[in-house]
């Protein structure tokens, strides 16, 4: 069975027989790559606050969806660069 099959088998119980996912759905490449292009790459993602990077120059770093991200501050623009 694989990782994927656990979590769904796993995600169809009703709330009383509810368990915590196995140790695989956290580390398994299958499970990380189909929630970067299946969740985080299609929906609308935080990084952080525009006070933040409020001055030109500022910027904050992270990963999303196994791609690195940059916001940053240019002047009179806030731009946000993946790559």
């Amino acid at each position: 069975m694989t990782t994927l099959q656990k979590i769904q088998e796993v995600a169809v119980q009703p709330l009383e027989k509810a368990r915590s996912l196995p140790f695989s759905a956290y580390t398994d490449p299958v499970v990380i790559e189909e929630e970067s292009t299946s969740i985080f790459s299609r929906e609308w993602v935080f990084v952080c606050m525009a006070g933040e990077v409020s001055q030109p120059g500022d910027y904050f770093a992270m990963i999303v969806a196994l791609k690195d991200a940059l916001k940053r501050s240019m002047p009179k623009r806030i731009e946000l660069s993946f790559f």
